[in-house]
């Protein structure tokens, strides 16, 4: 939920409720097809890596350019490894 008041809260107002709900489910399906065991690890960079560009698919799938990109990537990534950091354990 915390990523849906992130984009909200861009300034953007061409973002529709709709649209952002459904680039969330989108985003978070690509990312759960990239995680592993122990995915927030060092020496998992190149997992990391993986789940990064599969955001980042997601997003330039949906118009999403530029500095909304970038932010957008690394917000995701963020709140992925706080959440998922333990994942499949809690998943």
């Amino acid at each position: 939920m915390t990523l849906y008041y992130i984009i909200e809260n861009m300034g953007n107002d061409a973002f529709t409720n709709e649209f952002i709900s459904g680039l969330i489910r989108k985003v978070v399906a690509a990312m759960r097809k990239e995680f592993q065991i122990d995915w927030t690890n060092p020496h998992r960079a190149d997992v990391i890596a993986k789940v990064s560009n599969a955001v980042k698919m997601v997003l330039i799938r949906e118009k999403i350019k530029g500095k909304q990109l970038r932010f957008l990537t690394n917000a995701v990534i963020g709140q992925a490894k706080e959440k998922y950091k333990d994942w499949p354990l809690e998943a």
